[in-house]
């Protein structure tokens, strides 16, 4: 994929007249820029670099879904059907929401590894930030 980018002085051609001699020489000290628009549009680039090199760091790095699965190899049964959970948020009994959790997916057939594999879509808010936060071995012994 190829981008095109301005140069500094296509930027520099756009901007007010009284503003572009100093847009490189502050951009190269970093000082601060005196006219609102240079500054927001210094902002904006900075943005667009940053979101550019997170992309590029994205797309070297190959994913491998073995890691952020915790059973790769759970399986639902045939006919399962997907199913609204009770959420969990952190204010109810935990150990009620367990027991209504492994209940529902054990009466559809659902085994112990798929139920681990599906839990991240029970609880909610601070709680689900909790849980995700979990190093996966800590997950895989519950």
């Amino acid at each position: 994929m190829t981008m095109m980018f301005e140069s500094m002085q296509e930027i520099s051609d756009r901007l007010p007249a009284k503003s572009t001699p100093n847009l490189e020489s502050s951009l190269v000290r970093g000082a601060p820029v005196a006219d609102p628009q240079v500054a927001e549009l210094i902002a904006k680039i900075s943005k667009l670099e940053e979101s550019i090199l997170k992309t590029e760091r994205m797309g070297r790095s190959e994913i491998d879904m073995d890691r952020l699965s915790l059973f790769p190899n759970a399986k639902l049964p045939e006919k399962f059907k997907g199913m609204d959970f009770a959420k969990f948020d952190g204010t109810t009994d935990l150990k009620a929401h367990l027991l209504g959790y492994v209940g529902s997916l054990s009466m559809r057939g659902v085994k112990k590894n798929a139920m681990a594999q599906l839990f991240h879509e029970s609880p909610t808010g601070p709680a689900l930030q909790w849980f995700l936060s979990l190093a996966p071995s800590k997950k895989k012994t519950w």
